[in-house]
């Protein structure tokens, strides 16, 4: 049996003991037939000759071991399970449950191409990469799967009240009991739907649910049953579509259920179809729990799969260096110039380029392709002559240019934006009249889009579209895909495009009547029409003749469709077809109100005249039927009841799923129509931005848009089966712009194309040849040391770096809270420490209060999410602040504060974390930050670092590829790079030291003398008038006094106003002396106690008799 070991958090970890499940075994597909009596059998194998895995109650090995002998037959114990094809493109994507069951190593590729492979050349690459990131994906959920397996098969393990598993590897999982089907519904998109209630856990009762996170929105889920019929089991995975609360829940479950509305993860699958409906009507028994996979995303990794089954991966561009057949030895193959500049005589024209005001009246600015090195310095020399660009950008502006391949490395800050916005001008500038193909941008997040395309524009390139949704920014409305094809006609087969969207639509009208009629009693035209037909023709033929003839309506056949079933509607309910409102009134309610309004008057009125004509109304049966017409209302309720009792369950659940299926093959058709004619307008426009995942899922879109570039920004951080996903047949020219300076070992499953190029695995291979960014114009220079100590050692500092604006309030730029107070573990693998929290809760109050720092100004990251979320829970709380006009009406714009908040001195009252980003490592987003505050968050006595530890290898035995402390380090490098003025480090200092790069960081914080015990406030402008003061804890901070220097300006608050309105003030010429005393003294003082704490000879009751002296005489003089 199964017995947990329950954590503080509620978690449980799995601890099979013993025990074999002999008689469960895989459901394989449930391949159900529907017999011809209208019941099902089944289930049976599919295709693969073997025996069924089975469910074993002991554990799976903790630790994940790979089988390379090859996939299906070409193994030597011959097939794994019913998923283990030798061709990609077979494989279903999620899990089957034989698969689930399957306890062999899996086949995992290499990419080490001395490695044995049954594939060689692009074939391979594929392969391997759609392998790779598919177990990178789904792993997690196999092995949740198969312990949910076990806790369903283990009688008196489940408990409505605990729900959060942890898995021996370490996945984790929730399992819902007690499920009930409430009702069947429709999606326009992908078809079924299903809303499943199951028993609320008692810490997600009431509203908790809606703000809890979890069974979010487009996250993957799974039903997973027992088949009490024949002892099968199944597993079916949904998309969650939204949740509802045991609140919500509260007229059905009385409070104690809630639910979730969910749709077929893959929505093709037409067992799965069945599975869900035969559940759902009761026609299976089954023993059911719900489970949830916390943070896996179903379109994370779905469209780039499934875009590496098609047949256009085979055909990627740049083959002979992406994915050679052997190995490379020697100098790296030169993929030569890009094809579109091969011609003799081609210019590049840099005229866009040229310093504002130069060169007027001077021929245009244009480099012709380099033969020799010393065109290409001479190339260099013109550029920093008469652009902006620094030498590093310059040089690889010029090898971009002249390579179809290029690739540049650029450490933060270095300006890699700056060069693909140049790159974009150049290349739109240079091309034919006549040939006026798009360019592919393409970035990792929305947020790095967002912004490229920002700065495209605002350098004058207009012509632009975004394909994909999750923009925040408003601005972008304007340039989507989903505005570009508003009110587009077709310009393509416009007959086609008009049948295939009122076919889709026809579907969806049909698909909502049928999934009505599970939950209603009433009788729906749309169940009933195929059986009358076969079985009652001549009744048939009379309700037929009622139908609207849908050609005849060919500007408004929408409307058409979905009146049907209206005439026998108006039959069942005796409807006065004579009286004209009445028969309105009823036709407006049985199209919906959207249809409705839509159709135009006269349309509706030509319709109903057509349905309800005197030719259709005398239509008797051939057949010798009595006319419909002519029935009373006990006639016509008795026949529908007897169709009714002659339909089974079985038959109406056959017919949905074989609507499902008509309606995913018309969805398809529909949107290769729409791609023809969306490709037309697409052609036109100068850049297409999109995601990388977005780029798989338009990747049929943008090959039919023709374009000859792509420029992928973030390249060093984007996946690899990501980025090939960007490189459709027509492409050209590459430009992969990024930063890839991390190491990996194993099977490197989280590589990026650059880095696999970059940084070759096979010995003596070459890598590309590479452009290097070196001069940063972000970080002041004590922040930029910390990339110099760690990664980037010939990182350069422009000069613009150095005259910065201090932190406003604080002594030191950049400093290192150091603290012993203990963490505390919330479970699933997250950790939170309430110290660190309130002392980061004082900190951002305090320079907040400092009116100098607008919205998004100051930034917040910590590893782990629980710590997130005590931080924005305690974050939240009132200030009053002076804002400037754009951060006002940017913060009104999105609704966090209104108009009239403003008092009589001008502050805006305004909740906190609304001027704040706060964010994980993994997650953080944005160009910069003036302040970056890291809370570390580890601090005990035993040393675990947890992810931050040592090692430096792939743990393929999670379900994610583990961190180590070089990948959280460089991660915590990108960030911390983007603090323009300030960054602050709260954390265990002696704790991180154990790891070897954080020690390296640490070391850079005590040469600069910043790192310490408490932190220094004082007046940032008037260092020697204001006094200084030493925060320990944080109640210290409500100690601090404003500063009462005078100046030429002060608000009402006592302190300098906001630097957007503040003119530099030069300090007296005269100078108090006891101020300037004092303030050296503290000064000194400071320095001491630091030197003291940091000499680890001294003993702890002289820290502390220092520690207490200093906050006496602080308190007394400040």
């Amino acid at each position: 049996m199964l017995s947990h070991l329950t954590s503080s958090s509620a978690t449980h970890i799995l601890n099979i003991s013993s025990g074999v499940c002999e008689n469960l075994v895989c459901a394989y597909n449930h391949s159900y037939k529907l017999n011809d009596d209208g019941h099902i059998s089944g289930p049976f194998p599919v295709h693969i000759d073997s025996e069924p895995n089975r469910l074993s109650l002991h554990p799976r090995l903790s630790e994940q071991v790979f089988d390379d002998e090859g996939p299906g037959h070409l193994s030597s114990r011959g097939y794994r399970h019913d998923n283990d094809h030798i061709d990609i493109r077979h494989i279903q994507i999620l899990p089957t449950m034989d698969e689930i069951l399957s306890r062999r190593s899996p086949y995992m590729p290499r990419k080490d191409l001395a490695s044995w492979n049954f594939l060689c050349g692009v074939p391979r690459l594929v392969d391997t990469h759609f392998r790779q990131l598919r177990y990178d994906s789904v792993e997690s959920v196999i092995d949740s799967t198969y312990y949910a397996c076990q806790l369903l098969a283990s009688l008196g393990a489940l408990d409505a009240g605990q729900n959060s598993y942890e898995t021996p590897r370490g996945n984790y999982f929730r399992a819902y009991y007690d499920i009930s089907f409430e009702c069947l519904g429709w999606n326009s998109f992908k078809g079924l739907e299903v809303e499943i209630s199951f028993a609320c856990p008692p810490h997600l009762q009431g509203w908790e649910m809606c703000t809890s996170g979890v069974l979010g929105r487009g996250m993957l889920a799974a039903l997973v049953g027992i088949d009490l019929d024949n002892s099968a089991l199944s597993a079916t995975f949904f998309e969650i579509v939204f949740n509802k609360s045991a609140e919500g829940m509260k007229g059905k479950g009385n409070g104690v259920r809630a639910a979730v509305r969910v749709c077929l993860a893959q929505p093709e699958n037409e067992d799965d179809c069945r599975r869900v409906l035969y559940y759902s009507q009761s026609i299976l028994r089954g023993k059911l729990i719900l489970v949830e996979y916390p943070s896996t995303l179903l379109a994370g990794f779905m469209h780039t799969l499934r875009q590496l089954q098609h047949p256009d991966m085979q055909a990627i561009p740049f083959s002979k260096e992406i994915a050679p057949s052997e190995i490379l030895r020697g100098n790296f193959p030169n993929s030569g110039a890009p094809a579109y500049a091969a011609g003799e005589g081609y210019t590049y024209n840099l005229t866009s380029l040229r310093v504002p005001g130069m060169g007027a009246g001077a021929p245009e600015l244009r480099l012709p392709l380099c033969s020799s090195a010393g065109d290409f310095a001479a190339s260099v020399e013109v550029l920093l002559d008469q652009t902006t660009l620094d030498k590093g950008q310059a040089a690889a502006l010029v090898a971009c240019l002249n390579r179809g391949l290029a690739f540049t490395q650029g450490p933060p800050g270095t300006g890699k934006t700056y060069l693909g916005v140049a790159l974009v001008k150049a290349i739109l500038a240079s091309r034919p009249e006549n040939e006026k193909w798009p360019i592919v941008v393409a970035c990792m997040t929305n947020h790095a889009l967002d912004s490229f395309l920002k700065d495209l524009r605002n350098q004058g390139v207009q012509n632009l579209v975004r394909l994909g949704a999750g923009s925040k920014e408003k601005w972008t409305e304007g340039i989507s895909l989903a505005r570009m094809r508003k009110g587009q006609t077709p310009r393509l087969g416009f007959s086609r495009w008009k049948s295939a969207t009122s076919r889709v639509e026809g579907l969806n009208r049909e698909g909502e009547k049928f999934c009505e009629s599970f939950s209603t009693p009433e009788a729906s035209w749309h169940v009933l029409r195929e059986h009358v037909q076969e079985c009652y023709n001549g009744y048939y033929q009379q309700f037929a003749s009622l139908e609207v003839a849908e050609n005849n309506y060919a500007e408004d056949n929408t409307t058409a469709r979905k009146a049907e079933g209206f005439g026998f509607m108006c039959w069942i309910k005796e409807v006065d077809i004579n009286a004209e409102e009445d028969l309105l009134r009823n036709f407006h309610l049985y199209l919906g109100k959207s249809a409705a309004s839509s159709a135009g008057s006269h349309t509706i009125q030509q319709m109903l005249k057509e349905i309800f004509s005197s030719k259709n109304l005398q239509v008797t049966s051939t057949l010798g039927e009595p006319s419909i017409w002519q029935m009373t209302s006990s006639e016509r309720r008795q026949l529908v009841e007897r169709w009714n009792s002659e339909i089974s369950k079985a038959r109406v659940v056959e017919q949905v799923a074989e609507l499902h299926r008509r309606h995913q093959e018309a969805r398809r058709y529909e949107q290769r129509i729409r791609a023809e004619n969306t490709s037309f307008e697409l052609k036109k426009k100068d850049v297409i931005g999109v995601t990388t995942t977005g780029s798989a899922m338009y990747f049929e879109l943008l090959k039919k848009a023709g374009p000859k570039v792509v420029i992928c920004e973030e390249a060093g951080e984007v996946m690899e089966p990501h980025t090939l996903c960007t490189l459709s047949p027509t492409v050209e020219h590459c430009i992969f712009i990024g930063d890839p300076e991390q190491l990996r070992s194993g099977l490197r499953l989280d590589e990026s194309l650059f880095e696999r190029l970059m940084k070759p695995a096979n010995p003596g291979t070459q890598s590309i040849p590479t452009s290097l960014l070196s001069i940063q114009r972000r970080m002041i220079p004590d922040i930029a040391d910390l990339s110099r100590a760690t990664l980037y050692p010939s990182l350069q500092d422009h000069p613009s770096t150095t005259n910065r604006d201090p932190v406003a309030g604080m002594m030191r730029r950049m400093y290192w809270l150091d603290h012993t107070e203990p963490e505390s573990e919330t479970g699933a693998d997250s950790y939170s420490n309430p110290y660190e929290v309130e002392m980061i809760r004082g900190l951002v109050k305090y320079l907040i209060s400092r009116n100098h720092y607008g919205v998004g100004d100051i930034a917040i990251i910590t590893p782990y999410k629980a710590q997130l979320t005590l931080l924005r829970a305690r974050l939240h709380a009132r200030c009053s602040v002076y804002l400037d006009q754009a951060d006002f009406e940017r913060l009104i714009e999105d609704n966090l504060i209104s108009e009239d908040v403003t008092n009589a001195k001008g502050l805006i009252n305004v909740d906190m974390l609304h001027l704040l980003r706060t964010a994980t490592i993994d997650t953080f987003q944005g160009e910069e930050a003036r302040v970056v505050i890291l809370s570390t968050v580890r601090s005990n006595t035993e040393g675990r670092v947890g992810f931050l530890k040592t090692e430096n290898r792939v743990n393929v035995a999670c379900r994610r590829v583990t961190r180590s402390i070089l990948t959280v380090s460089i991660t915590l490098i990108v960030h911390y790079s983007r603090a323009r003025d300030g960054f602050y480090i709260i954390g265990n200092a002696n704790l991180m030291r154990t790891v070897n790069m954080w020690a390296r960081i640490i070391d850079v914080f005590q040469e600069k003398d910043c790192i310490g015990t408490f932190l220094t406030a004082h007046c940032s402008r008037h260092r020697a008038l204001s006094g200084m003061k030493m925060i320990f804890k944080p109640d210290d901070f409500a100690f601090v006094q404003p500063c009462r220097a005078k100046c030429g300006y002060i608000h009402e608050c006592g302190h300098l106003p906001p630097s957007p309105v503040t003119q530099a003030f030069a300090l007296p010429e005269a100078m108090p002396a006891e101020a300037c005393l004092w303030s050296l003294l503290c000064e000194a003082m400071s320095r001491a106690l630091r030197g003291l704490y940091n000499d680890r000879h001294s003993s702890n009751t002289l820290r502390t008799q220092y520690r207490a002296e200093m906050f006496r005489l602080s308190d007394q003089y400040t």
